[in-house]
């Protein structure tokens, strides 16, 4: 029958018929050899291995439906789980909440993922808090 399948000389299935079959557990994986360091890498020499840089932080402000918030969206997580908080006491755990609390007009934030929700109080001008937002942002986050 095999002969029939494979159209092989007698003598060729006979010999495969005889040879033992290697076991699964004789076969052992090739060694294992980790990859030549690259030497243009910043940073590399031949006993360290190079640090991945970061990216820099990039912010983009978008308005939301509450005219007292804006959005600020990040290339980045901002952190492990979401957050949020209504005053400087109740941020004082987390560092980008606790800076963003120090600008004077911020009433409440949230953040999830990859933005941050800022919420200032009613009489507070935008104006004169979103550079400083903005550059508190990328302060803390670059920090990491």
């Amino acid at each position: 029958m095999l002969r029939r399948i494979l159209r092989l000389p007698l003598r060729v299935i006979r010999r495969l018929r005889e040879e033992p079959q290697q076991k699964r557990e004789d076969i052992s994986p090739p060694p294992f050899a980790p990859p030549p360091p690259n030497k243009n890498a910043v940073g590399s020499s031949p006993t360290t291995t190079p640090v991945p840089t970061r990216a820099p932080v990039e912010v983009d402000v978008s308005e939301t439906p509450n005219p007292n918030a804006f959005k600020f969206s990040v290339n980045q997580q901002v952190g492990p789980n979401s957050f949020s908080a209504s005053s400087a006491d109740a941020a004082k755990e987390h560092p980008l909440m606790a800076a963003l609390f120090e600008i004077e007009g911020v009433q409440s934030i949230f953040g999830v993922n990859d933005f941050i929700t800022v919420t200032k109080h009613a009489e507070a001008p935008w104006e004169s808090m979103e550079a400083p937002l903005l550059e508190t942002i990328k302060r803390v986050l670059s920090e990491g």
